[in-house]
């Protein structure tokens, strides 16, 4: 039984897809999970970062692509560079490189790509801005933008939004291209319950996914197993990471421990993260939302929309309203009769 993303994306008319990152960090890079589906299916899929990796890092055979008054803001074209390949480049964040090199060895008939932007000087404009002509470049027919975790389904008012600011850039920016051959924007979350590390509640998570249901802005999901060519991949994407930079993926690498059934905590991450951290096989399993839909829920899609410093925006608004207090998914309740 396919569910409704899997339905509305095997449309032919689709037949290039753009894959994003939505939060930063390494969202892009749990894209791959989806891509050997994808590729089943015959569509052509570009890539774009949307990351931290400072634009002036990048290998010496990217390319600029886009130009911003901000060079900061500026978008560039990297491709696999075999000067970085051969050597582990601890001091260097970026994952662009390390996810086209294990692309290009498992699909070697291809030359892989990805847009490198770095997510921290952009606001709602000048990223629409940049997908629209990227779009146009490429012939794109539909958008996913990943989120690792799932912070970018809260509504605003909650204890702590996790890392919300680029999230809400993202589904603000795409939700807002209204390009005709646009057939579908969807957000894909992948790692719930990730972001309880960081404040964001799991019980928040679920009554989000509850009212995006009830609008119609649910599309069902993906259980992640360790048998599918999408996690294989994943998998040599998080190793190769893992191997080449000292920074590691908090997310992407609780994503392989949920997977595979542990609750140790990987070796990768054991200097980033509490002892108190445990895993569930929740984080295993993609979450698929209408993009539209999200931001009509979003009070802080709404409130930075014009905004040329979302966190500033942010900031005042949380300050106007009452915030939550921490939720915590329900108690389990022992009647008294319920003793065998």
């Amino acid at each position: 039984m396919d569910c409704s993303f899997i339905k509305n994306i095997s449309d032919p008319s689709i037949k290039t897809i753009l894959l994003c990152g939505c939060g930063g960090g390494f969202d892009f890079t749990h894209s791959s999970l989806l891509i050997p589906l994808l590729k089943k299916m015959k569509k052509k899929l570009i890539f774009a970062s949307f990351s931290f990796t400072e634009q002036s890092l990048l290998p010496a055979n990217s390319k600029l692509y886009y130009q911003f008054k901000n060079k900061k803001s500026n978008c560039h074209i990297v491709k696999s560079d075999e000067s970085w390949n051969d050597k582990k480049i601890e001091k260097i964040y970026s994952p662009e490189v390390h996810f086209i090199k294990v692309l290009n060895q498992n699909y070697p008939e291809e030359e892989h790509f990805i847009y490198s932007m770095e997510a921290t000087y952009y606001n709602i404009q000048m990223l629409k801005e940049l997908y629209e002509k990227i779009i146009n470049d490429n012939k794109i027919d539909a958008i996913i933008t990943i989120d690792g975790g799932s912070d970018s389904l809260m509504k605003g008012n909650e204890c702590f939004l996790g890392s919300i600011v680029e999230d809400s850039v993202s589904i603000s920016a795409i939700s807002n291209i209204k390009l005709e051959r646009i057939k579908q924007k969807v957000l894909g979350c992948i790692g719930m319950g990730c972001d309880r590390f960081h404040g964001v509640s799991d019980a928040a998570t679920f009554r989000a996914i509850s009212e995006l249901k009830r609008s119609g802005g649910f599309l069902g999901g993906i259980i992640i197993e360790e048998n599918h060519e999408g996690y294989k991949l994943y998998k040599k994407i998080v190793n190769e990471t893992n191997n080449k930079q000292e920074f590691h993926s908090i997310i992407a690498n609780s994503i392989v421990a949920s997977v595979e059934g542990s609750n140790i905590i990987p070796e990768a991450i054991q200097q980033r993260v509490s002892p108190e951290m445990d895993f569930w096989p929740l984080m295993g399993i993609f979450w698929f939302f209408n993009c539209e839909k999200v931001k009509e829920r979003s009070e802080i899609c709404k409130i930075i929309e014009d905004e040329d410093d979302p966190v500033q925006a942010i900031n005042k608004y949380r300050k106007s309203i009452q915030i939550l207090p921490m939720e915590n998914l329900p108690k389990t309740n022992f009647p008294d009769y319920a003793h065998f």
